[in-house]
């Protein structure tokens, strides 16, 4: 469930069953958990997202977090950019 308050005030008002929960990515630690839903929140837009008619997309208010994370291991496949042997040579070396 949410914590954001607005969010619970209206799954009270409205109902639960007229909502629907995703579960969007799934990660092993809470560090991963907290990196991801910044990282998601970001690529969406949740702060400027709107509907054609003006009204605000998303719930969020603000993107952060107190806690302090690191991002989940990837595999080569899932990192947009590696660098490779021959450029981390470089930028070692100058």
């Amino acid at each position: 469930m949410s914590s954001s308050n607005y969010v619970k005030a209206d799954i009270e008002e409205q109902g639960k069953d007229n909502f629907t929960f995703i579960i969007e990515a799934l990660v092993k630690t809470k560090a991963a958990l907290n990196y991801k839903e910044i990282e998601m929140q970001v690529m969406e837009d949740v702060l400027r997202a709107r509907f054609d008619n003006g009204e605000k997309r998303f719930y969020n208010n603000a993107i952060g977090t107190a806690v302090k994370f690191i991002p989940p291991d990837e595999s080569p496949e899932e990192s947009e950019m590696k660098l490779t042997e021959e450029s981390r040579s470089e930028i070692l070396l100058g």
